[in-house]
């Protein structure tokens, strides 16, 4: 069977999986990456954590082309299994917990204590357009699940 012309060969590179906490404060929505330490926020909750999954992909990408992305996840507490990266889980319930003790709702805030935990796996993955002249484009995938267990739902 052959491959249409215009449709990639798409090879994933490798995978990083981490959990965001997403919660409301103050009628904003904030999605934080505790062992990366990189967050973001927004209108809605969909937006805080597009916003955070850009900034780590942004982020991601700078400490790859400077040739130090294994280094950088080794020093962030994330373990290589195969072509996954993925964080310590004792470190990241560590880091979940020193987060939420440091998140302060109002008394009166009617979203206190309110937050989800979502797992995101960010695939990197290289597309080659034709196989004569094989000149890769290079993208992030990010993929979202319920982390198990999640707390109260927006």
């Amino acid at each position: 069977m052959r491959r249409a012309a215009s449709q990639p060969l798409v090879r994933t590179l490798f995978q990083i999986e981490f959990c965001l906490l997403v919660c409301r404060m103050r009628g904003t929505f904030y999605a934080h990456a505790p062992q990366l330490d990189i967050w973001d926020h927004g209108a809605t909750a969909e937006d805080a954590v597009r916003g955070a999954t850009a900034a780590i992909i942004g982020m991601l990408e700078m400490v790859d082309e400077a040739g130090r992305l294994p280094a950088y996840l080794e020093s962030r507490g994330f373990l290589k299994e195969g072509s996954v990266y993925r964080g310590d889980k004792a470190l990241r319930k560590e880091k979940a917990r020193e987060l939420e003790k440091d998140l302060q709702w109002d008394d009166d805030d009617p979203d206190k204590e309110r937050k989800q935990h979502l797992w995101v796996k960010l695939l990197k993955q290289e597309l080659v357009f034709d196989f004569a002249q094989p000149v890769p484009a290079v993208m992030w995938e990010p993929r979202y699940e319920e982390a198990p267990r999640a707390a109260a739902r927006y």
